[in-house]
C-alpha cells in the first residue's frame, strides 16, 4: 500500500510519496498556516505550536495534501548568501581585466601606426589598471 508522508521536525522538511522520498530540505514549506513542526501520515496527522500539539483541521490536512503532490511549490526561494569582500573585488578585479582584453586593440593600433588612443579610452584603462587588486 502507497504511503505518503510530509513532517517538519523544526530543521528539515520531508517529504515521502508512494514509498518513494520526494523531497528532504532544510527549508520550511510554507503551508498557509503557523507551525513549528508537524507530522502526517496515516496515523498521525498533527502540528506543534509553541508547546502545544494540535490535530490538523480539514483545511490544513486539505494544505499537506497539496503539499505531497508537489513539495517544491510551497518551499520559500532560497536567498544567495552576500558575496564576500574577496568575491566583490575578483568581480571588480575580472571585470577591469576584460575591458583592458576588450580595448588592447587601441595601443596595437598606436603602436603599429602611430595613431592616437582617445583621451577616454586611455584613462579608462588607467583606472582599469589602478582597480586591479
Amino acid at each position: 500500500m502507497p504511503t505518503n508522508i510530509a513532517e517538519y521536525d523544526g530543521q528539515r522538511t520531508r517529504v515521502i510519496r508512494n514509498n518513494a522520498h520526494i523531497l528532504d530540505d532544510e527549508r520550511k514549506a510554507n503551508l498557509g498556516f503557523a507551525y513549528d513542526a508537524f507530522v502526517y501520515n496515516g496515523l498521525s496527522k498533527y502540528k506543534v505550536v509553541g508547546s502545544t500539539i494540535y490535530e490538523f483541521t480539514e483545511s490544513e490536512i486539505a494544505s499537506v495534501v497539496a503539499f505531497i503532490d508537489d513539495p517544491t511549490d510551497l518551499l520559500p526561494v532560497p536567498v544567495a548568501p552576500e558575496p564576500t569582500a574577496a568575491e566583490i573585488q575578483e568581480a571588480a578585479n575580472k571585470s577591469a581585466r576584460e575591458f583592458l582584453d576588450a580595448t588592447d586593440w587601441y595601443i596595437l593600433r598606436h603602436t603599429e601606426t602611430g595613431a592616437e588612443i582617445p583621451m577616454g579610452i586611455a584613462a579608462l584603462r588607467q583606472a582599469k589598471r589602478e582597480s586591479i587588486v
